[in-house]
């Protein structure tokens, strides 16, 4: 789907991440079920990331969009939506957070609108917050993928996630973080597994 072009969405009711714009975490997957991890709709994408023996632990990308799926183009200023819940809160001692941020595919040098957060800043552990801000692709490079992830200890699930793009030459990467759903995304399987 071309975002320069229209607003992507992706609400997760296709119960898979193949059968959406979003893929599993590299090294890691969420997990997209009916339960009581949810935040609209039957189904969102959560992580428990508690398991400190695991190679993943430290930094676990957990979702993310994928190149063949989504195309952001270079030197271009995209806004990002997305509802959050914390189900276990990461850990102060521990340097741990939950982040989100554009990365070009398999380098993290142009990492970009990186959002990061934790329970211990104020967000409360099962309310549901909805996220905006804006990011801005490198001018050399295309190929960005956006994701989630939680670096060491904690436990977070995701849902109604909208790209588009901005017609401006700066981003305004100033998250705006509201308590409870800020905005509907349509509940209906948005994307069929082909």
């Amino acid at each position: 789907m071309d975002v320069n072009t229209q607003t992507v969405y992706e609400n997760f009711e296709a119960g898979v991440f193949n059968g959406g714009i979003m893929h599993p975490g590299y090294r890691s997957s969420g997990i997209i079920r009916k339960g009581k991890y949810n935040i609209s709709g039957d189904y969102s994408c959560y992580i428990i990331n508690t398991d400190s023996s695991l190679a993943e632990y430290e930094f676990n990308v957990f979702c993310m969009t994928n190149v063949r799926d989504i195309v952001f183009s270079p030197d271009t200023v995209y806004k990002v939506k997305f509802k959050f819940m914390i189900i276990e809160d990461v850990s102060a001692e521990d340097g741990g957070r939950f982040y989100a941020h554009a990365r070009r595919d398999g380098d993290y040098t142009h990492d970009t609108g990186a959002f990061e957060w934790h329970g211990y800043d104020g967000y409360e552990v099962g309310q549901v917050y909805s996220v905006e801000y804006e990011f801005k692709t490198n001018a050399a490079e295309g190929n960005y993928q956006f994701m989630w992830g939680v670096h060491n200890y904690g436990a977070i699930v995701i849902d109604d996630v909208v790209f588009e793009r901005v017609n401006s030459n700066t981003a305004n990467q100033t998250p705006k973080v509201t308590l409870g759903h800020a905005y509907e995304v349509s509940q209906k399987v948005l994307y069929r597994n082909n």
